[in-house]
């Protein structure tokens, strides 16, 4: 703070703790209050000008708005706004960068100083939203990034990327033994794709039993719904689905039947004598396949081939769009199942867990 600041600051609080109450002072505390309230608009104010001052600098001139960001860092250590500029100009550097080693080194200075802007954020609220989208776009990059490193072996660099979406976001990305078991499930899945899919004659009657593997008919376009909805989920500050193995297996059961058994509902039916007979609720049918943690939410769509075309038919629900962006959902299924001679051929089905 400056010195004439400080003192007027010093005199502002001399004055007003005097214990006196007169006509004079009455009036003087009503002006010092009055100029203390306009000097921190002022401040504000200033704050803002900065921002916008670096902003201008870049858009002309990206060199010269680095060296003065750089320069205003030596100059005031923890003045936010220059750590927000360098670690955006570092992450674009990062994405004009072919080789993988400045590539990382980039990716690692931008956190770096995305993290020092945060750290060193008080009282700048103009900033705050800014450096949401940036963190965002950062955190993204250094999952993907990670998953890079962890292909060569290379431990040290994915562990300190790990400690950079730690400090950035307040969330860990998964261990070493977690991303083992998501491992395992992936090869479940590609196992899976090899073989026979259930044919639009074969039907299944009663409650599942939970281990019917039901191949996917068309996993590209499972995944092409889950990218969808996770791409809006991170533009909303939402954490990204985590597909599970066996939620899936529950989703492509429940698809399958209906397409079957020519039906469109949530919960289970068999078709006995030409008549639907209920046989069961949603979430006892999806807790016999999977039942580790707590079920919350099932979407059912019928009539579309593409994925995008589900989607957009969720996403105009209302019911439907709460249950693809609760903020409480960590896992998901999705399955499809084909049937010609279905009323509406194609039934897509989505289910949650916390």
């Amino acid at each position: 703070m400056p010195g004439d600041t400080y003192r007027f600051f010093a005199l502002a609080v001399y004055v007003l703790g005097l214990g006196g109450i007169n006509y004079q002072n009455r009036i003087m505390k009503k002006s010092i209050v009055c100029m203390v309230v306009l000097l921190m608009a002022g401040t504000v104010t200033a704050d803002e000008r900065l921002f916008k001052k670096i902003e201008r600098k870049l858009d002309r001139d990206s060199l010269k708005g680095l060296a003065f960001a750089k320069k205003l860092k030596s100059k005031r250590s923890t003045e936010p706004d220059a750590y927000y500029f360098l670690s955006s100009l570092y992450l674009n550097k990062f994405g004009a960068e072919t080789r993988l080693t400045k590539r990382y080194s980039a990716l690692n200075r931008a956190a770096s100083d995305a993290y020092r802007s945060t750290k060193y954020t008080t009282k700048h609220e103009y900033i705050k939203s800014h450096q949401k989208v940036l963190i965002n776009q950062i955190a993204i990059q250094i999952e993907s990034m990670r998953d890079t490193f962890l292909r060569y072996k290379d431990y040290d660099r994915s562990e300190r990327l790990a400690k950079h979406y730690s400090r950035l976001t307040g969330k860990h990305l998964p261990t070493l033994d977690q991303l083992d078991s998501v491992k395992q499930e992936k090869q479940k899945e590609e196992k899976l794709l090899l073989q026979v899919t259930l044919t639009v004659d074969g039907k299944y009657y009663g409650m599942p039993a939970g281990d019917e593997d039901i191949g996917p008919i068309d996993f590209k376009g499972e995944k092409e719904l889950l990218r969808l909805i996770n791409n809006e989920r991170v533009k909303k500050g939402l954490e990204p689905l985590l597909w599970s193995f066996d939620l899936s297996r529950a989703a492509r059961y429940h698809a399958t039947d209906m397409a079957t058994q020519r039906y469109f509902d949530h919960n289970t039916y068999d078709r006995i004598d030409g008549k639907l007979v209920k046989i069961g609720g949603t979430f006892a049918r999806i807790r016999k396949f999977y039942n580790l943690r707590f079920v919350n939410s099932e979407n059912i769509a019928a009539g579309s081939k593409l994925s995008k075309d589900t989607y957009r038919q969720w996403y105009t629900s209302k019911g439907h769009y709460a249950n693809m962006f609760n903020k409480k959902s960590k896992y998901v299924g999705i399955g499809v199942a084909y049937n010609p001679k279905s009323p509406y051929k194609y039934y897509w089905v989505f289910c949650t867990s916390r």
